[in-house]
């Protein structure tokens, strides 16, 4: 009798966490050496990219999930952390690097069986942690030795509650590429070095404002107005005003402002535009696609992936209750054309007594 619990508890003591799946070699080589590229600029995407599809596909096909979030990560984990309820019910780390995966958590035995459990992982090692070993255990992923930092992609089905966030809206292929070239000459073009100065606070880093290549701002009543920026150099020229009016008609308003952007890989500091832009602030990718990462009044952080000529307009709770940055590109320049209906300045009182209005959510 004594031995037969003794061997049962020995079995429950070498039972591997319900949930927990290791899968080595996960990738083929050519994806494998892709996967170690994209890890070179830790990020996240969402939704995922199409350049990034392949990875979807190899994890949709061993869970059928439906993912729609990628983490791109470098340096350890720990302490030993639960990801939150938003991440879905499975959790995937494929390794890149050589590392040391470790479980933190309750054992089937007896009430107080805590264990902690230890893998290592070889590079294209993917782990999944689903069931009790995803919500009721923790891990950390650490060093397997002094030199080498754990470098990882976590995939995942981000259920994002509450969203889409409202007045967010994204359209792919908004502009065609004749219309993206027309604005990326236009801003070659019409460069106005007094501009940098006006929009010194986009760059994460102040010394980067330094290093800007192209900057041109349109505004229809710039002649007529007395108080105009300086850099406000005439009226939208005419393959503008035709994507102005475009958007007008799709949104129900009218856009009178643009600003033509072509920087160094810069980012954008998280920021919520200044009122007297209106209620509409749409931004088109040029050359490249872009992060958006939108931040909630809560400190709630969700990114956006937006791809090249892709429309992204912000109005309402979007407009003026959360934050939109924009990290460093993994590309040489990042490069927009901002389209806005300015009904104020920045540094004055307002131009029309409807401003209030304009902006009300």
């Amino acid at each position: 009798m004594l031995f037969g619990i003794l061997s049962l508890l020995y079995k429950l003591s070498k039972m591997e966490p319900e949930g927990l799946k290791v899968y080595n070699d996960f990738l083929d080589y050519d994806e494998f050496i892709l996967s170690e590229k994209f890890s070179k600029r830790p990020n996240d995407y969402y939704p995922i990219p199409t350049n990034m599809s392949f990875l979807v596909k190899s994890f949709d096909a061993i869970q059928e999930n439906h993912n729609n979030h990628i983490s791109i990560k470098s340096g350890e984990v720990s302490p030993a952390k639960k990801e939150a309820r938003e991440w879905g019910d499975d959790v995937n780390i494929l390794a890149i690097t050589k590392c040391l995966l470790r479980l933190h958590g309750q054992g089937p035995a007896l009430e107080d069986d805590y264990r902690v459990l230890e893998y290592s992982l070889d590079p294209n090692t993917l782990v999944t942690l689903s069931g009790n070993v995803r919500y009721k255990w923790k891990y950390e992923l650490i060093k397997s030795d002094e030199f080498t930092t754990p470098q990882y992609i976590m995939i995942r089905k981000r259920l994002l509650p509450g969203l889409p966030i409202k007045g967010l809206t994204i359209i792919e292929n908004f502009i065609t590429p004749e219309e993206e070239s027309a604005m990326i000459n236009r801003a070659k073009e019409d460069d106005s070095p007094k501009s940098y100065q006006s929009a010194a606070h986009i760059s994460m880093n102040p010394a980067d404002n330094e290093k800007r290549m192209f900057h041109a701002v349109y505004y229809d009543d710039s002649e007529k107005d007395k108080d105009k920026r300086e850099d406000e150099i005439g009226p939208l020229p005419p393959p503008m005003r035709k994507i102005a009016d475009r958007l007008g008609e799709h949104f129900g308003t009218t856009f009178n402002h643009l600003i033509l952007n072509i920087y160094p890989a810069t980012g954008v500091v998280p920021h919520i535009d200044s009122m007297y832009t209106g209620n509409y602030i749409g931004a088109i990718m040029l050359i490249t696609s872009s992060t958006y990462v939108m931040i909630g009044p809560f400190g709630e952080k969700i990114p956006y992936m937006i791809p090249r000529r892709a429309l992204v307009m912000m109005t309402g709770e979007s407009r003026f209750q959360w934050k939109h940055g924009v990290p460093p590109p993994m590309g040489p320049v990042r490069s927009s054309a901002i389209f806005r209906r300015k009904i104020g300045h920045w540094w004055g009182p307002h131009s029309s007594n409807n401003a209030f209005e304009e902006y009300t959510i």
